[in-house]
């Protein structure tokens, strides 16, 4: 099964693409140290059920004089669930300030008791990325991916994805990316499907972009039906929720709680401001 955390922004890397990679351009940074994103985790296997939660955190490292981001993610299975499937997941990833280029990754997961250790080191200047892989199912190694001007881990990924310009996007394009997942480099697209209005709860609706990715059979996933994100039509750009049909039912994914926000939610709509920091 995946991880919690991966079905976030798990459009990012179940796809596969056939247009050539770019380095796509980013603009302004949607977000600031301090920003916090939590999300549940709902599965519908004839029965609607919350079986975890996701918390996303921004936060800022100075080394040498220079600042850099520390993005870090934590992953749970809620108490009821963890007779189920108990999970527990941190990724943590160091990128530059200005243009997110991770310099240093690490994913430390057990989930039912399959454990994942992998560190990943970026050096720009010999264009490699220095791997330290450990699965519970296969002996530890050490790798070296090259050529890595465009290649970005799943996590910094999410976030320089937030940096591009949306409203400039016309309805259908379609973006790819390299990213290096579990010591392996994919290629993966995604595509613009425009505006839309989505209700995340009985007291909140949103104005979002909407994305899609097709999922390959296999894993969880039946294959060819489709992963839907949606991204905050503001200027946070935040992804709100994630769908996807798995093969025994769906996962939904969706925002609870934000703090620490860059700009205004205009986005959001008929909540309850009260509840609001």
């Amino acid at each position: 099964m995946k991880s919690i955390i991966s079905l976030i922004f798990i459009f990012l890397l179940s796809g596969s693409g056939m247009l050539k990679s770019q380095c796509l351009k980013i603009g302004d940074i949607p977000f600031k140290v301090g920003e916090k994103l939590t999300y549940t985790v709902r599965y519908t296997l004839g029965l609607n059920f919350d079986a975890g939660e996701v918390v996303f955190n921004v936060d800022t490292l100075v080394k040498k004089g220079k600042t850099f981001f520390h993005f870090y993610s934590t992953g749970r299975s809620y108490p009821n669930y963890d007779w189920i499937f108990k999970v527990r997941d941190r990724y943590d990833v160091i990128t530059y300030d200005k243009s997110l280029k991770p310099i240093y990754y690490h994913r430390q997961t057990d989930e039912g008791g399959y454990r994942v250790n992998n560190i990943y080191k970026f050096s720009y200047g010999k264009d490699k990325i220095y791997m330290s892989i450990s699965h519970s199912d296969s002996i530890p190694y050490k790798d070296t991916i090259t050529h890595i001007k465009c290649l970005r881990d799943a996590l910094s990924s999410a976030y320089y994805l937030r940096g591009l310009d949306m409203d400039k996007m016309k309805k259908g394009k379609k973006s790819n990316m390299d990213m290096v997942i579990d010591g392996k480099t994919y290629n993966i697209t995604i595509i613009y499907l425009g505006k839309d209005r989505v209700k995340i709860s009985d007291t909140l609706t949103i104005n979002t972009y909407k994305f899609v990715t097709t999922t390959i059979k296999g894993s969880i996933f039946r294959g060819g039906d489709g992963l839907y994100v949606w991204i905050s039509s503001d200027k946070n750009k935040i992804p709100v929720k994630i769908e996807a049909y798995i093969l025994v039912g769906k996962v939904i994914v969706y925002l609870i709680d934000y703090k620490g926000l860059k700009y205004p939610s205009d986005s959001f709509l008929y909540y309850d401001k009260g509840k609001r920091n």
